[in-house]
């Protein structure tokens, strides 16, 4: 009974979630619109986080309203956007990307080099497609730029048609952009374990 109550207050609130956020009763989830992303407390475009004091979506740092999305400025130093959070190889926990449908990828440790941590929010049905990828990163994954650059060394072909699926693709995209954002350095690799229950991501000390 307590169970089901709590699930019913997460389900409410949900559906208050500003803007656009809908209850998945299926996947017992609250999820957005595919045009938004789930911030942790809300539903807000790609690059934006929800201003409770403002009672609006507000964009990151380096990033503009052009009307109907985020877009980057082009003036990032920092190179830290959206699909990376509270990544500091302090051990602490870190969220490494986002799926399709907005979800957190996620490692409840981070050590930068020496990770060996499972990555949470992949599963067999993960699906993460090329347009929505380069959209997280405010459309700098398909241009001629350091996002981009670090996507061929590490052999991705990036388009935006691309399709990252699965363990190995969810997997593949919390690395990329670890390491696009300079958490990690080339060479980390992913791994499942044994009985295949989930994907590790190793970094190049591993």
């Amino acid at each position: 009974m307590l169970c089901r109550a709590i699930t019913n207050l997460v389900a409410e609130s949900c559906k208050t979630a500003p803007p656009n956020g809908f209850w998945e009763a299926a996947n017992n989830k609250c999820s957005c619109q595919s045009w938004d992303v789930w911030t942790g407390d809300a539903c807000c475009p790609a690059n934006a986080f929800f201003d409770w004091t403002a009672s609006q979506c507000t964009c990151n740092s380096d990033f503009q309203w052009d009307g109907s999305s985020c877009v980057s400025t082009g003036s990032s130093t920092s190179g830290l956007v959206n699909p990376v959070t509270e990544c500091n190889g302090d051990g602490g926990a870190c969220g490494c990307g986002l799926g399709g449908d907005g979800h957190l990828l996620s490692m409840n440790r981070f050590w930068g080099d020496d990770n060996d941590e499972q990555v949470f929010g992949c599963g067999g049905a993960f699906a993460l497609d090329g347009a929505s990828w380069d959209a997280q990163w405010g459309g700098t994954l398909s241009e001629s730029g350091p996002e981009a650059n670090v996507l061929q060394s590490i052999g991705v072909s990036f388009s935006q048609g691309a399709s990252f699926d699965g363990w190995e693709g969810c997997c593949l995209i919390c690395g990329a952009n670890l390491q696009m954002t300079g958490k990690i350095s080339s060479g980390w690799y992913c791994q499942k374990d044994l009985f295949s229950t989930g994907i590790w991501l190793k970094g190049r000390n591993k």
